[in-house]
């Protein structure tokens, strides 16, 4: 997508943190490319990184033209580095929205999930809201970032033409280097736009780690399957794990026996890994997977308490559902009639209602209810609209 000229917006009054296009030496993508780049107005070129910060008590959007028609997803190649309370939990941070031809925004939900939730006693204008952002960037021996993909689709409960916008919003104190964007991608094809792990514990062809590569194919010697070692803070590469196409070139495979033997399996302790590919941009970390040597405890379902409620517009709420198999969330009213409904691979996801009818009208205010369901198991939540 091309991205010059896109309008800003300062909702806070001031521009200490605003975006700037780095078009020039050192670049930050291996392949040599500009980025985008959300930091404070003093670092208006590449020429002071890695030595970077965005300003305090700040918000700056960058706002897309309208998206062609037949983009169902937008994927960003990106990475970006805030104030971290704790896991889970943000102090600044990355927001994607959509804006409809009316100038109404929606939030955007990314198919890899938000990293936390902008702490509620922040002084940041999003706060209460989920969010992108790492609480230390990892730069290569280059002092390229390790990227990461978000992938959203395009709202299809209304008509577009729908903008992209992209949010970032700091509290008083602290920074981290800010949001860096190496790639926006409109993709037609909905199927192949996330970097998600699956892990199938079970014996057969596809046992192991899969996951889909969402750039060029490369060669399988480019991923490193990594375990987070909780002693040293870090994740490392596992040896002996060899990375193959499973079924199409943009899907491979680490057969589970190899993870195995790579790791001292504990059937009572959980083991997180993630994948680490050099493409295009340079280094590509995924999400990272949760993942026991024999399956784990039954599924569990879990969704969270959706947010704003109540509310005037959409809610946004994350699910979590480990799999194996399918499950399925929906929105009901109060008669039973379903208004919305989405089936779901196992992983854990950010997803949104707009507070639309199944025609794309607004619905009616009133109480709602959000209801998960998957493996013979239900969790509800209750939404109330307001008009």
């Amino acid at each position: 997508m091309d991205w010059q000229p896109w309008p800003q917006e300062f909702p806070a009054g001031n521009t200490r943190t605003r975006w700037y296009h780095w078009n020039t030496a050192p670049y930050l993508t291996a392949a040599g490319t500009p980025v985008l780049a959300c930091v404070a107005e003093a670092f208006d070129t590449s020429a002071h990184w890695p030595d970077v910060r965005y300003g305090n008590s700040s918000r700056a959007v960058l706002i897309s033209p309208p998206l062609d028609q037949a983009i169902r997803v937008v994927r960003l190649t990106h990475a970006c580095e805030v104030e971290y309370l704790r896991a889970g939990v943000l102090m600044d941070g990355a927001t994607v929205w959509w804006q409809d031809a009316a100038g109404e925004r929606i939030p955007a939900s990314s198919l890899e999930g938000p990293d936390g939730v902008i702490h509620a006693g922040s002084s940041n204008p999003l706060r209460g809201i989920s969010a992108l952002g790492d609480s230390l960037m990892v730069l290569d021996d280059q002092h390229r970032p390790r990227w990461r993909v978000d992938s959203f689709p395009v709202p299809d409960q209304r008509p577009g033409p729908w903008r992209l916008v992209l949010d970032f919003a700091s509290n008083g104190l602290y920074a981290g280097r800010g949001w860096f964007i190496a790639r926006i991608e409109g993709l037609t094809d909905d199927t192949a736009a996330a970097f998600q792990l699956r892990w199938t514990p079970a014996a057969g062809e596809c046992s192991g780690l899969m996951w889909d590569w969402p750039q060029a194919q490369g060669p399988l010697s480019a991923f490193q399957v990594q375990t987070f070692d909780a002693e040293a803070r870090r994740f490392r590469s596992l040896p002996g794990i060899s990375a193959a196409a499973a079924g199409c070139s943009q899907t491979y495979l680490a057969p589970a026996e190899q993870i195995r033997q790579a790791l001292a399996w504990d059937g009572n302790r959980r083991h997180t890994l993630r994948v680490l590919g050099e493409g295009e941009m340079g280094p590509v970390v995924s999400r990272p997977v949760y993942v026991y040597p024999d399956g784990g405890p039954d599924p569990i379902l879990y969704l969270e308490k959706p947010y704003p409620n109540p509310t005037s517009a959409g809610v946004r709420f994350q699910v979590d559902w480990p799999g194996p198999g399918g499950a399925t969330v929906g929105v009901y009213d109060l008669r039973g009639r379903l208004l919305h409904a989405r089936e779901l691979s196992a992983g854990s996801q950010q997803l949104i209602w707009d507070g639309c009818d199944p025609d794309g009208r607004r619905a009616a205010a009133g109480t709602y209810f959000l209801r998960l369901e998957g493996s013979g198991r239900v969790v509800t939540r209750k939404v109330v609209l307001l008009r």
